[in-house]
This record gives C-alpha cells, sequence and structure tokens, in this order.
C-alpha cells in the first residue's frame, strides 16, 4: 500500500498521520502526538460563596484558554509545524448538561475558607493603614523641617509635633500586629492543598472515569484562578514539580506563569502520549 504522511518533527516530537504499508521500519518511525479533548464545567457552588456558576466558568475559561495557549506553544516551539494542526490538544468548557466526559469543578467552603477570608481582610486593612502610615510620615518630616528652618521653640509647634509622632506610631504599632495576624494565618496553611483532582483510571485502557476537581479555599480570584489551572493540570496528566513558585508545584505557586520545570513536564506528558507511526520511504513517492 502506498504511505501517505503529512506531518513535522521536532527536537523530540513530530506530528502526522499516515496509512502505513506493510514494509514499514522502525527507522521509518516518527513521534506523533496524540490529539486530545479536554471538558471541564462549573459544578457546585457551596451557598457561603458569593461567586455565581457564571463567574466560575469564567475563571474555568481563562484556565482552559491558559493551557490551550502554552501547551500548544511548547509543541511549536519544539519544531511542531502550525500549519498541520493549530491545537494538538483541545481544551473545551461545556455547559455541564448532556456532556459526556465534561469534568466538574466544585467550590466547597471548608474551615480553611473562613481562615482565608479573614486574611483577606486583615490584608485590606493592612493595605489602608499603609497609605495611612506613608502620608503620616510625610507630614512628620514636614513638621521637623519647618521646626528646624525657623528654629521655632513656640511650645504649641513643639506640642502640635509630638502628637504627630504618637499618632504615627500608634498607626505602626497597628500595622505591626495586623503583620503579625497574617504571618501566623500564612504559617497555618503552609503545607495544606487548596484543591484536589480525582478520578479513576482504567489500568489496562488508561481511561478516566467519576472525575472530578474539588476547591477547598481561596484568598482571591486571581488565587482561585491558579488553583484551578493547577488542579486542571492534574487532569491532564501533569504530576507535581519540586521547584517552588511553579504552577505545579505541591503549595507554593506564585501565579499564572509556567516556570521551566512546569514545561517540562508538559514535555513529559506529551512524550507519554505520543505514539510511533511510519514515515514514507523515498520509493514510495
Amino acid at each position: 500500500m502506498r504511505n501517505i504522511f503529512i506531518g513535522a518533527c521536532g527536537i523530540f516530537l513530530c506530528y502526522g498521520f499516515s496509512y502505513s504499508h506493510s514494509d514499514c521500519t522502525d527507522e521509518e518511525k516518527v513521534w506523533a502526538i496524540q490529539s486530545r479533548t479536554f471538558t471541564f464545567h462549573a459544578g457546585t457552588i457551596a451557598h457561603n460563596h458569593t461567586l455565581t456558576q457564571s463567574e466560575l466558568n469564567g475563571l474555568i475559561k481563562s484556565a482552559l484558554d491558559f493551557w490551550s495557549s502554552n501547551i500548544n506553544a511548547e509543541i511549536a516551539n519544539h519544531g511542531i509545524s502550525e500549519s498541520v494542526n493549530d491545537n494538538f490538544w483541545n481544551f473545551v468548557l461545556s455547559s455541564g448538561v448532556n456532556a459526556p466526559g465534561s469534568i466538574p469543578v466544585h467550590l466547597s467552603y471548608t474551615a480553611k475558607q473562613g481562615i482565608a477570608k479573614k486574611f483577606v481582610n486583615l490584608k485590606a486593612e493592612r493595605d489602608l493603614l499603609e497609605v495611612k502610615a506613608n502620608t503620616q510620615l510625610e507630614d512628620l518630616e514636614k513638621s521637623s523641617k519647618a521646626i528646624d528652618g525657623t528654629h521655632s521653640t513656640r511650645n504649641a509647634d513643639i506640642v502640635r509635633h509630638n502628637k504627630m509622632v504618637e499618632k504615627y506610631n500608634q498607626t505602626v504599632e497597628t500595622l505591626n500586629s495586623l503583620s503579625h495576624q497574617m504571618n501566623l494565618i500564612t504559617a497555618n496553611f503552609q503545607s495544606t492543598e487548596q484543591g484536589i483532582y480525582r478520578g479513576e483510571e482504567n489500568q489496562s485502557t488508561k481511561e478516566r472515569r467519576n472525575e472530578e476537581i474539588e476547591i477547598f479555599y481561596f484568598f482571591d480570584l486571581d488565587d482561585l484562578q491558579t488553583v484551578i489551572a493547577h488542579e486542571i493540570g492534574h487532569a491532564i496528566g501533569l504530576q507535581h514539580v519540586p521547584r517552588e513558585k511553579a504552577l505545579m508545584h505541591a503549595y507554593k505557586s506564585a501565579g499564572m506563569e509556567l516556570l521551566e520545570a512546569d514545561r517540562a513536564e508538559i514535555r513529559r506528558v506529551l512524550r507519554n502520549n505520543s505514539i510511533r507511526q511510519c514515515i514514507p520511504s523515498a520509493t514510495d513517492s
């Protein structure tokens, strides 16, 4: 049978499809990435949250776009021709209604979420106090210069200046107290997972079923976005990486940005989802 092949090779990956002939040898085979589609949707949201399913779907969609862009770019950066197929791995947001294989993303409301909410409130209060402290410090510096410039010994000027110093010190003391409370909360969250991906895998077929993602707690919407992206990473096969601040680090992700450790994990998964296919020999043309 005549062999027909369309594809392109990279450093370690190739994409293509072919009708193989009977005398295809190992030397004529290349790695071909298997196209895959992953589907997700907003699941249940604990009533304590003010987030709506529409808003949660928006965060999921952003995470899916993030993975689609980065994974397909990773393929392209290793020599894969975009003219063959711009999307080797597809990420789909569904309504969750009659969508076979769609993975729900649930938002729980645990005790940790209550503590995380307290942390957010403390941070907001501290941020306002920092602005106040900076303003007070500027006023103090102006007052000091005014007294030094006029060599004022008026009791009223000195009393007013000392009151400004007292108020500034009170603000700094409150700031330190808030920072201490925040540090205690941070220590309480050091080694606790914010979410989890669950799924049962058939050992023979490698197919998964009963898949779901559950988010236990988050600090703000940016943090929730990162947690969702992390758990979707697990759903598509990525494992934890040891590099701190990497998106796929177990506990200390720095946000929606991939480090080289994340990209190396992507390449590992792509290799594991590739198969050997035939390429045409010169005599088949």
